[in-house]
């Protein structure tokens, strides 16, 4: 699913005017989306579904904002109400993730490299 998603404003009911055309026109609005998940927000079944599809395949610290990979050790260590997933590393970069230091150690060598520039 991508991060922005275009809709029409009549699939909501509304109708966007021109103010200097001064007619009806169909605008294009973008909206963000996200498919973050809260762990406490899903069942177990569920969550190993989503899992076997790959709709699932990075979980993040929501107070840390630390994403990794599902096997992380660190990250299984988690609270529960602290846990988040995401489907790709992109959706977490773009909630403001970084990346775990044990699991993603080269990615999180080149994020902490450019965050002390």
């Amino acid at each position: 699913m991508p991060l922005f998603m275009p809709f029409k404003a009549a699939q909501f009911g509304h109708t966007l005017r021109s103010t200097c055309l001064k007619k009806k026109t169909d605008v294009t609005v973008y909206i963000k989306t996200s498919v973050m998940i809260h762990h406490s927000h899903i069942s177990c079944q569920n969550l190993r579904e989503q899992i076997r599809k790959h709709q699932i395949c990075f979980a993040g610290n929501k107070q840390l904002k630390i994403y990794g990979m599902l096997h992380c050790k660190s990250g299984k260590r988690m609270n529960k109400v602290n846990r988040v997933f995401f489907i790709s590393e992109k959706e977490a970069i773009g909630e403001g993730y970084r990346p775990c230091g044990h699991c993603l150690a080269p990615r999180y060598e080149l994020w902490k490299s450019n965050a002390e520039n």
